[in-house]
């Protein structure tokens, strides 16, 4: 029988009529038994002439087996390259001791580059070897890791049980407290004690929903923070699209390659803005407090730090080594969660000391949190600045405008030495620019400086005076450079039309740039320039949800691994699906960080406070100082 007759056979299944699969199944049974002649495990040889005879006779499992083979899939000219059958219909077929089903995905290839993904159910008693062997005058090829069965599934574990029994526990302490703190308070007794009130639900919530703004905040932050997220949410989200199994992937490639798509890739300046703001609210809150008469304490300063962002994170890490490959199945799992498994397994440690944005991507436990090792980083190096500031402000400024310049150079200099202008995200590209302290460390030098003007502006009563038109060019010419920043990305990731030169001022200037916009944004938002823009930026909804933005970051890849990777069918996607897929994602993220903030973050921040912190003469406190 030649290769294509298999295929054949297989395409015959598509829109077919019930009382016809009988008949085919006979067929195709009589297929199979033309392939006999090889060599194969006995219990394979055994039990795939049961699956034979059966089929023969019209047995139900042996239908079902046929039934969630995958078939020929149209539209193959339109990008579908996956036809997955039925995962469940296959996994599920149980005949006792006599066999079970197999799914396997199998590929079969179109040419060199292009290669069909097919489901394929077998009988359980079936190695990779023995399903290469049945399929191998087909051209299709058949991997052990890309089988799965029941059997297969992975079984709860100690390591998993432990971080279980963790997690139960923290939630229960977490349920007892806000009992206790409900109880107390509706009897009108004394209030509830310091320690059970940090873990209560009730009182870390509504810290979290409170409005109320305070004298020396920079309300149009919480606006900045929340859209910056939301963007990062919608481009990892989209480009998730690229690897899943879609039946119009022309679609993703067409979109792909238009300036709309630039909106996707562009995402990645809203990590400048989080550095920019970083460094902003850094040296502007140190300036309050320095001024109030708080002390500055290196050792409290670091800890803070610490305490503020690592139990979040190390909840999320937990999940990832240890309970993630248990939150899902389908015919993609196992070998997406691998890698995210064995990145934390193996590279914990360095997430949790922030280090491993000097790790390649494919290395790293939970990839977002390169930007935490970065900032991180810089926040060990600030103060370096901070104490200058207060003596020599002038001195200090000119310092930091120089190590500015010094990486915009650096940034220039690597691009053109090591040619940095690969078309996409490549490993050379990532280790030596995308993920070093030294190229990102200019959007949050900028922010800093920034910090310590917006303060001296209002500790003085004074600020740049502008009129109208004034104005209105600064935010005119800070949109248009802001969309050009995100629109060069198609000249240079997409077309791949830009110079090695012209790469190497990209990179050497785009995140500065970037940076100098945003700061007008604030600055004009924060001096009653802002308008309507300054309205929207600082309404509370924005300043509830922005307090979730860092929870979110750490664990929405999670929540979109989960939802993602276990597609059991081809989907025809277009605007409006993504559209609505995008924001029902946006829903998940945030409710998910809403529950670890209020279950990890806010308890260990409230215990820090507790702790660690004194008040200032005026009632003021911050987490970075210590009287």
């Amino acid at each position: 029988m030649k290769p294509i007759s298999f295929l054949a056979i297989l395409s015959l299944f598509q829109n077919m009529e019930i009382r016809g699969f009988v008949q085919i199944s006979h067929n195709f049974s009589t297929y199979l038994g033309d392939l006999q002649p090889f060599a194969m495990s006995s219990n394979c040889s055994q039990q795939l002439k049961q699956y034979i005879t059966d089929l023969t006779q019209g047995k139900p499992w042996a239908l079902r087996m046929l039934d969630a083979h995958g078939k020929i899939p149209s539209g193959i000219l339109d990008g579908n390259f996956f036809e997955l059958g039925s995962f469940d219909e296959c996994i599920n077929i149980d005949e006792g001791h006599l066999l079970a089903g197999k799914y396997c995905i199998g590929k079969f290839a179109l040419s060199d580059t292009s290669k069909i993904s097919i489901g394929i159910c077998i009988p359980s008693g079936c190695t990779a070897t023995d399903v290469s062997g049945l399929y191998n005058r087909s051209g299709i090829s058949i991997s052990e890791s890309s089988c799965q069965t029941k059997e297969s599934f992975p079984r709860l574990d100690v390591a998993a049980t432990i971080v279980l029994i963790f997690l139960v526990a923290w939630l229960c302490c977490m349920v007892l407290s806000t009992a206790y703190v409900m109880t107390v308070q509706r009897l009108g007794k004394a209030p509830p004690h310091w320690l059970l009130d940090t873990f209560s639900f009730y009182t870390n919530a509504k810290k979290l929903f409170t409005t109320t703004r305070s004298e020396d905040e920079i309300s149009c932050l919480h606006g900045i923070r929340v859209l910056s997220m939301m963007w990062i949410i919608m481009a990892h989200y989209c480009l998730a699209y690229t690897h899943l199994p879609i039946r119009n992937m022309s679609f993703i490639l067409k979109f792909f390659n238009t300036n709309m798509s630039m909106f996707i890739i562009g995402a990645h300046n809203a990590v400048d803005t989080f550095f920019f703001i970083s460094g902003l609210t850094l040296s502007y809150v140190f300036m309050i407090y320095s001024r109030r008469g708080a002390k500055f304490n290196v050792f409290i300063f670091y800890v803070r730090r610490y305490i503020r962002l690592t139990p979040a994170m190390g909840v999320v890490i937990l999940l990832y080594a240890f309970l993630l490959k248990y939150m899902g199945s389908g015919p993609l799992w196992p070998a997406t969660i691998e890698k995210l498994v064995s990145g934390c397994r193996k590279n914990w440690w360095k997430a949790l000391l922030y280090i491993q944005n000097y790790d390649s991507m494919s290395d790293m436990c939970i990839n977002p949190t390169w930007f935490l090792s970065v900032d991180t980083q810089l926040y060990l190096l600030s103060p370096l600045l901070l104490l200058p500031l207060l003596k020599w402000p002038n001195r200090t400024l000119f310092a930091t405008g120089a190590l500015t310049l010094c990486s915009i150079v650096t940034s220039f200099v690597l691009t053109w030495t090591l040619k940095l202008h690969e078309p996409v995200f490549g490993e050379k590209f990532m280790r030596y620019y995308y993920l070093a302290t030294y190229s990102r460390a200019a959007p949050w030098l900028l922010g800093f400086m920034l910090g310590y003007l917006l303060q001296e502006f209002k500790r003085e009563g004074s600020r740049i005076v502008m009129n109208k038109m004034c104005v209105l060019v600064f935010w005119i010419a800070s949109i248009a450079i802001l969309v050009t920043c995100v629109l060069l990305e198609y000249e240079v990731f997409v077309a791949n039309r830009a110079s090695l030169l012209g790469n190497a001022f990209n990179n050497a200037l785009q995140r500065s740039a970037w940076a100098v916009c945003v700061g007008w944004v604030i600055y004009a938002c924060h001096f009653g320039y802002g308008g309507v823009i300054n309205s929207f930026l600082s309404s509370a909804t924005f300043k509830v949800l922005s307090r979730l933005t860092y929870t979110a970051y750490i664990s929405h890849i999670l929540i979109q691994t989960t939802t993602t990777e276990q597609y059991q069918m081809n989907a025809a996607i277009g605007y409006s699906f993504m559209l609505e897929s995008v924001w029902i994602n946006f829903v998940m993220t945030f409710f998910s960080s809403l529950l670890l903030t209020l279950a990890c973050e806010s308890p260990l921040i409230s215990m820090e406070k507790r702790l660690l912190r004194k008040p200032t003469s005026e009632g003021l406190s911050h987490s970075l100082f210590i009287v």
